[in-house]
């Protein structure tokens, strides 16, 4: 990643969230059912993680995707959702026209999410490539859906209905997600997570 990327990358990092437990007494100060602990934000109210790859954000100036592209930015910027971006998505973005990279900056810096590609989501995207969930040629997919996983978002979005948004596809990726212990992933398009009220 070039020099002027890592500083504009570093220093865009929100701050960490707190959380604190919360033990579910049933209303009568003794626990109820399993005694699970919730864990619940305490600084905002509870936004949908949603994670973009690339061609979401080009997607604003596609004839094609740009009404439910910009639809979902408007819900970033109105702050009714969070935007989770990778290092790997400001890669691909290096070499996009300047309208395209500017999108992101329209976004206010607390409804957005910083994460990282680590030995943890590419040894998952390794794995897809290895199960054949993910063809040997689209590794840059397999590490999208890989983050997505590891971080835990609510939902991964992308135009990529050949790799990525594909009922068959999705069915494998959460095969392998679920034999791991991970969640399972939802992956949707942006006109199925935009709100309509």
């Amino acid at each position: 990643m070039p020099q002027p990327y890592i500083a504009w990358f570093t220093k865009s990092l929100p701050t960490e969230y707190r959380f604190f437990l919360l033990r579910d007494t049933g209303g009568a100060g003794r626990v109820s059912g399993t005694g699970a602990l919730k864990s619940i934000r305490t600084e905002e109210m509870y936004r949908p993680r949603i994670y973009l790859d690339t061609s979401v954000i080009g997607g604003c100036f596609d004839d094609e995707f740009k009404q439910y592209s910009n639809q979902l930015f408007e819900e970033f910027i109105s702050g009714k959702k969070k935007i989770v971006i990778s290092d790997i998505v400001l890669f691909e973005l290096e070499g996009a026209p300047e309208n395209v990279k500017e999108v992101l900056n329209k976004v206010a810096e607390d409804s957005i999410e910083y994460v990282f590609l680590n030995e943890e989501s590419i040894s998952l995207a390794n794995t897809y490539l290895k199960e054949g969930v993910i063809v040997e040629g689209s590794l840059s997919d397999a590490r999208h859906i890989a983050i997505a996983t590891v971080e835990r978002v609510d939902v991964l979005v992308s135009w990529n209905f050949k790799h990525i948004v594909n009922l068959n596809r999705i069915h494998l990726i959460n095969s392998v997600n679920l034999k791991l212990g991970y969640p399972i992933l939802e992956i949707r398009s942006p006109m199925e997570v935009i709100y309509e009220g």
